[in-house]
């Protein structure tokens, strides 16, 4: 006989999907996590629920995920209650030491193995439109045949074999499970899009931009965000849930048997919840604490090594709103120590967690560090106002990393103008010099133009003064041929005769 020791109400939704999840425990003390219906429209639910785990995990044979195992027990299902390592928190510790190779790995891996079983086209359905609203054609998308699409990081557990080191997923939680058309890349959307959401804008934005880095730009974002809320409503159609009927709630009522139960369940929540993690599954260590207030404050240490993969403290395990006044170690020496958290904050002081499991998350500390040391303020007010506090702390982180992309947007605009203007102004030294150069070589040209000029006029001088030689040449050559042809000239002929014998002898005397 399983006996019942804990129960949570979904009856903020709407009559198709009211359900009650029990934990229960049978003789020997294993745990089962147990769904049953609150109306006769969930009971079909519920059977598709079953039906999806089966198809399911026809989808993921191939790959390293199963689902998590169920059974239907009368008109509720029965899965194991599982335990360990979260994708999330495996995605947290690259995160936190700042490790951008191994983190881009591990979700490129997620990526690669969820549309890997995607073989699917999409084909638009009235089914989908009234779950996810008016949206885009979506051509060419592709499709898993059954899609969960909560298959966020917090629902896969992570499971290595020690001997072969071969990993598997397992899938806690499937109940979004549809046999409709659905886009491979909402699901990987939603994925990331909770997994941003928590206290990790700034630790991300040194790293990446998930939704850029997979080829989601601004536009897809923006229907996949306006398909999520569609959804939502979608899902609590006809309800409103408990928080938002706040303010129309006149005074509270009491039942006194229901409030004895309530107030025990609700002390177990504000307990401290420790998990230190070890390679060696045996030494895993899971403990609560229950520290005494001082000045509203807790104040308690925990005991750590350096053999530890990591430790998880939960402040509690539903939603609160922390102020860390300090958090340090204890040992060789003592310093703050910074951590991973899936809360809301703006100055690392005060957070406000919307999660029923809010967390820090340290990973492994230096030789000489023997414990932390913690001194918390944890309180718990309203959710509406918890919510909207989270919500406009999410605005702010969201408006500082769009302003700092826009600061770097600018920044790479500033250097392309000065890289654009450096290339102009060595173009234009380049084209300046090549125009100097021309222009001495139109000068030298003008000046041997000119030259030449002036050596054309120069020869036609010299050709007038030859012309002129020549001439007088001609009338020299006139009077000469008159003088030999004359008679004086032939009668000195025998005169000149004896001149010339005459010189000769002289010559030799």
């Amino acid at each position: 006989m399983k006996k019942i020791i804990y129960s949570k109400y979904s009856n903020d939704r709407s009559e198709d999907y009211k359900i009650r999840t029990d934990i229960v425990v049978d003789e020997n003390g294993k745990r089962y996590a147990r769904k049953s219906p609150l109306t006769e429209k969930c009971k079909a639910h519920i059977n598709a629920m079953y039906d999806n785990y089966l198809g399911l995990t026809e989808v993921f044979r191939d790959t390293n995920i199963f689902m998590n195992r169920c059974e239907k027990v009368g008109d509720a299902l029965e899965f194991e209650y599982i335990e360990g390592k979260t994708y999330e928190v495996y995605l947290d510790e690259f995160l936190e030491a700042g490790d951008a190779e191994k983190f881009i790995d591990a979700v490129r891996k997620y990526v690669d193995i969820i549309k890997s079983a995607a073989t699917e086209d999409f084909v638009m359905t009235d089914v989908f439109r009234k779950m996810f609203g008016d949206t885009p054609g979506f051509e060419g998308a592709k499709c898993l045949k059954i899609s969960d699409v909560d298959m966020i990081f917090p629902n896969l557990i992570i499971h290595r074999d020690e001997e072969t080191g071969k990993e598997e997923w397992e899938v806690l939680d499937y109940e979004w499970s549809y046999n409709i058309p659905i886009p491979v890349d909402f699901i990987i959307y939603r994925a990331f899009h909770y997994y941003e959401a928590g206290e990790r804008h700034m630790q991300l934005k040194e790293i990446c931009n998930l939704f850029r880095l997979f080829g989601m730009n601004k536009e897809i974002c923006k229907t996949y965000e306006a398909m999520e809320a569609h959804f939502q409503n979608f899902l609590a159609e006809g309800n409103t849930p408990l928080w938002q009927m706040y303010q129309s709630i006149g005074k509270k009522l009491h039942f006194p048997a229901g409030d004895i139960a309530n107030n025990q369940v609700e002390a177990g929540k504000r307990q401290v919840h420790v998990i230190k993690n070890y390679k060696e599954e045996a030494r895993k260590a899971d403990y609560f604490l229950n520290p005494v207030p001082q000045n509203g404050r807790i104040s308690f240490d925990v005991p750590v090594d350096q053999d530890m993969e990591n430790l998880v403290v939960y402040p509690a395990m539903r939603d609160c709103a922390v102020t860390v006044h300090t958090i340090h170690t204890i040992g060789f020496e003592t310093e703050e120590v910074s951590f991973l958290r899936n809360g809301f904050t703006t100055d690392n002081k005060t957070i406000y967690y919307t999660s029923d499991a809010p967390y820090f998350l340290f990973t492994p500390f230096k030789e000489g560090v023997t414990a932390v040391h913690f001194e918390l303020t944890v309180s718990y007010p309203h959710k509406e106002i918890l919510y909207e506090n989270a919500k406009l702390v999410d605005e702010v982180k969201k408006a500082e990393q769009a302003a700092n992309e826009q600061v770097q947007e600018n920044a790479k605009q500033i250097a392309l103008y000065d890289e654009l203007k450096t290339k102009y102004d060595k173009q234009y030294f380049v084209e300046k010099d090549q125009r100097d150069k021309i222009t001495g070589l139109e000068n030298q040209l003008q000046i041997l133009r000119e030259e030449n000029g002036q050596l054309r006029t120069r020869q036609e001088q010299l050709l007038g003064e030859i012309n002129e030689i020549s001439a007088r040449l001609d009338v020299q050559q006139h009077i000469s041929n008159t003088l030999v042809n004359s008679i004086s000239w032939k009668i000195t002929k025998p005169i000149r005769g004896v001149k010339k014998i005459v010189h000769k002898l002289l010559r030799r005397s």
